[in-house]
């Protein structure tokens, strides 16, 4: 049963770990994206098509938190 349209923590959306799954350039690009915007800690949220196990090709940077939680 969907009840908002939208999948905030805050609003009853769930949180799944993919720490395991996600391809090692996601990640190095989050963290080079942070160090550019000269922080220390930095929520990221990345919209990606296709597979989050393999190389990415497009990514669509969505927004940076910069005091995520």
């Amino acid at each position: 049963m969907c009840l908002l349209d939208n999948a905030n923590l805050s609003t009853g959306g769930d949180s799944v770990d993919v720490t395991n799954s996600v391809h090692a350039n996601f990640k190095k690009l989050v963290v080079k994206i942070t160090r550019d915007m000269g922080l220390q800690l930095c929520g990221v949220d990345i919209m990606v098509k296709g597979d989050i196990s393999k190389k990415p090709k497009n990514i669509g940077l969505l927004k940076l938190t910069p005091r995520p939680g």
